[in-house]
């Protein structure tokens, strides 16, 4: 059995962690959620809002296939599904993406295979800005789809002009596919979804991007975290929460409690190109 490679000490690196090979065996399992936040922080800001965090499964585990017969796949980083105009689109970090040699695997709810389209579309600006680190796939029609409930995806259709609405005291979660929580048996790989709180930290010195700072619980490493969402979580009085899209995961900060993501606009900016390329 393979053992992931410990992670090099970089005091700001990628979030994905793709080198990290580790195959997954046949009929490799992912579960929505990896446990419960703790800490006093977490406690705090998540008491009302935890089960509803919980419920949004729109967050998605990235494979990709393996030429070994007995390892069909290995992991990636971290993907969602989101709905513009009622087409579907799967986004994560570009730099998930590149460098691989086998193609995407994105399995749904029910363990059917997204039906993605290959000819992935990513921002036409120099790779050195941090903030085209996106990518998005576009799908084939919905009789083709997993099984979708509501909260298998996110809607974007009403955040065609949304700037980041947050402040110092804004709660932020991410949800996500991080390495650290994958375990692995003599007959599969179990990958697992967790749940991270924090505070939004403000602008990022990189152009678009902004920081999610004080992650409770903490994370050993950040890798699989790329191509996470970002939500901000407001709850009414009576109980009732909703999440707004701030963003998405694509560089692990000066230590494992700060997070740097795009911002939602550069987002819609890529899902509205693509539309109106389609339309």
């Amino acid at each position: 059995m393979n053992e992931m490679p410990n992670q090099p000490d970089e005091p700001n690196h990628h979030a994905c962690g793709t080198s990290v090979t580790q195959p997954a065996q046949a009929g490799c399992v992912t579960e929505a959620s990896g446990g419960r936040s703790s800490g006093t922080l977490a406690n705090n800001m998540l008491s009302p809002a935890h089960d509803f965090v919980e419920s949004l499964n729109f967050v998605f585990p990235l494979l990709f296939e393996s030429e070994d017969a007995d390892f069909p796949y290995f992991c990636g980083g971290t993907c969602f599904a989101a709905i513009y105009r009622q087409q579907l689109y799967l986004l994560t970090a570009r730099h998930c993406i590149e460098g691989q040699r086998s193609d995407p695997c994105i399995p749904g709810p029910d363990k059917r295979i997204f039906p993605i389209r290959q000819n992935f579309n990513v921002l036409p600006t120099p790779k050195d800005d941090v903030w085209t680190d996106i990518c998005c796939f576009t799908t084939y029609s919905s009789e083709y789809w997993p099984a979708l409930e509501p909260n298998h995806v996110i809607s974007i259709d009403e955040l065609q002009t949304r700037e980041i609405d947050a402040d110092p005291f804004s709660a932020l979660v991410i949800k996500g596919y991080p390495h650290f929580l994958t375990e692995v048996d003599a007959n599969k790989i179990v990958r697992k979804a967790g749940m991270h709180i924090g505070l939004y930290g403000g602008m990022a010195s990189e152009s678009n991007c902004h920081i999610f700072d004080n992650l409770s619980p903490p994370i050993t490493e950040p890798n699989g975290l790329s191509g996470s969402p970002v939500l901000k979580i407001d709850c009414l009085p009576g109980g009732n929460c909703f999440p707004t899209l701030l963003g998405m995961v694509v560089l692990g900060g000066k230590d494992c409690q700060i997070l740097h993501f795009i911002g939602v606009n550069v987002i819609l900016k890529v899902i509205l190109q693509l539309s109106k390329n389609e339309s």
